[in-house]
């Protein structure tokens, strides 16, 4: 694949241990903390040990430096950036156009999310927009991937094919079965680029894996299922449960 890149190389390869570095760019341009969370990001790639640098967008609801932005930057440094892009505070517009930029700067990864809600900002309260949610960001991308095709006044075009590797958050762990179809959603609405990160235990893995190997990632415990597709059962025995950090197993 010509845009195969290091993380999405990582997640396809059964022999590798995926590892992802989370890093929270803060509130700021140049303070304390982007300064950091550059710093951090250069180490990453000197060390070659970790295959992308994962960017908080917006943590907890408040402002922060764009994840978009520092992804662009974090690039340069010769290490690929993990993006979280999140629903809660742009609206469809936005996101198409943000995503036009991202693959024109060529940061492709990207952690569909919904986003922790908004909370205070500058001068009060800002506003959510839900505009559209992670499945329907997921059906946007693939999209994209394809070669969106827009209208015009002489008819539809189809816009060159982007090259993102999207991936959702996924829990297993719903009360009720309304909750948890919302989950299957998100496997449903990826397409063969794409990868599902989920709360990893030593029991999580049963029942919730696509149809592919599970991959584990080294990023705030999670495990990682690439190339995510409709689920199935795991039929396989956990392996690596009682000596991975995270407790996921290989369906």
């Amino acid at each position: 694949m010509e845009h195969l890149g290091t993380f999405e190389r990582a997640l396809h390869d059964r022999s590798t241990f995926a590892v992802t570095w989370e890093i929270v760019p803060g509130r700021g341009a140049v303070e304390a903390a982007q300064d950091a969370a550059v710093r951090m990001a250069g180490e990453a790639a000197a060390g070659g040990k970790v295959h992308a640098v994962s960017i908080t967008d917006n943590p907890g609801g408040g402002p922060a430096l764009s994840a978009e932005m520092l992804g662009v930057e974090i690039v340069r440094l010769g290490i690929e950036p993990l993006v979280h892009f999140t629903c809660k505070d742009k609206n469809r517009s936005q996101m198409e156009s943000l995503l036009h930029g991202l693959e024109r700067a060529q940061v492709r990864n990207l952690l569909v999310m919904t986003g922790d809600y908004p909370k205070g900002g500058f001068a009060g309260q800002a506003k959510p927009v839900f505009d559209l949610d992670p499945t329907m960001v997921l059906d946007l991308v693939t999209a994209m991937n394809r070669g969106l095709e827009v209208p015009g006044a002489k008819g539809p075009t189809r816009l060159a094919p982007a090259h993102f590797v999207a991936g959702a958050a996924c829990s297993p762990f719903k009360a009720v079965e309304a909750e948890q179809m919302g989950q299957y959603y998100k496997l449903r609405a990826s397409s063969s680029r794409s990868w599902a990160s989920t709360p990893a235990s030593s029991t999580s893995c049963r029942g919730w894996c696509g149809d592919s190997a599970m991959r584990t990632s080294r990023s705030s415990a999670t495990s990682t299922c690439c190339r995510s597709a409709r689920p199935r059962r795991c039929t396989a025995a956990p392996s690596r449960a009682a000596s991975s950090p995270t407790g996921c197993c290989t369906c």
